[in-house]
C-alpha cells in the first residue's frame, strides 16, 4: 500500500531540506526522498555515512528516523530471506539507479 511520506535530512550546512513521496516502504520512502532533495537546486550538500533521515508516515503519523549506513547496508544486501523484500529492495535500487549499473555487469 503506498502511502504519503515526509522524508527530512539535515544538510552540511544546518538547513533542514523536506519532501513529501508516495511510497511503499520506509527505504522506498528515503530513496525517492533523497533523490528529488539532491536533485533540487535549493539543497546543500547532503553527509551520509552516520548522518540520519527521518520518514514520517503522514497518514498515521508515525516516524522512522535510520542512519543513511544502515539505509545503504540494505539496499546493498544479499537476496533477501522471502520474495515481498527483494521486491521492495530491487524498487529501491532502481529508483536510485543500482538496478541499470547491476545489469550491465
Amino acid at each position: 500500500m503506498h502511502r504519503s511520506c515526509r522524508v527530512t535530512v539535515t544538510g552540511l550546512d544546518g538547513m533542514t531540506y523536506s519532501v513529501v513521496v508516495t511510497a511503499e516502504s520506509v527505504y522506498e520512502a528515503i530513496a525517492l526522498g533523497m533523490t528529488e532533495i539532491r536533485n533540487s537546486p535549493w539543497t546543500g550538500k547532503i553527509a551520509e555515512g552516520l548522518n540520519t533521515v527521518t520518514v514520517q508516515i503522514l497518514e498515521v503519523t508515525t516516524e522512522h528516523t535510520i542512519r543513511f549506513i544502515d539505509f545503504e547496508k540494505w539496499v546493498n544486501q544479499e537476496p533477501a530471506a522471502y520474495p515481498g523484500e527483494m521486491t521492495r529492495r530491487m524498487r529501491v535500487r532502481e529508483i536510485l539507479g543500482l538496478e541499470k549499473l547491476d545489469k550491465r555487469r
